[in-house]
């Protein structure tokens, strides 16, 4: 049986680390108490570097309006370009991560602290234990409309709209 990576139905994140900030599809709630979570970061990522330098990311959730920016953020390096800038987007400060900013527009948002690197797991991504420390809801559960990545450049939501990403 030939094995595929072409169909992911999970809810798409943003994650931020210092200033730069890209889509992630790789994540999972690992603990309820304490609240962590794990992600995983695609090797030469310029985030992946950012986040064993500075030991903090801030995990974001963004309903369906905000798809096309977001997706577009994640074939944009941010060794090359300040994506704020690019998106006209004026970075939030955290309150309890000393480097890492918010991405304004946030259905939720998490901020954490990387507990630990997990190794020898994955070839391709590198993966990372995070410890919450504080928690911004903006929008209640019942009204969220999530970013679901559906197949390749393809995106779904809660109900029967979906959407193509088209460079």
């Amino acid at each position: 049986m030939e094995t595929t990576t072409g169909y992911f139905p999970l809810q798409l994140a943003v994650i931020s680390c210092g200033e730069n900030f890209h889509p992630v599809g790789y994540w999972t709630i690992i603990s309820k108490e304490p609240l962590r979570f794990l992600i995983s970061i695609g090797n030469g990522n310029h985030t992946l570097g950012l986040i064993r330098k500075i030991g903090e990311v801030g995990l974001h959730f963004f309903g369906w309006e905000h798809r096309e920016w977001i997706v577009r953020a994640g074939y944009i390096s941010g060794r090359d370009i300040k994506k704020a800038e690019r998106f006209n987007l004026q970075l939030l400060p955290a309150d309890k991560m000393e480097t890492t900013r918010l991405v304004p527009g946030y259905e939720n948002a998490y901020e954490c602290k990387v507990l630990t690197e997990l190794k020898g797991i994955s070839a391709d991504h590198a993966q990372f234990v995070l410890d919450v420390l504080l928690v911004h809801e903006n929008t209640p559960a019942e009204k969220r409309t999530p970013i679901l990545f559906f197949s390749q450049k393809s995106f779904t939501t809660i109900g029967k709209e979906q959407w193509s990403f088209r460079k």
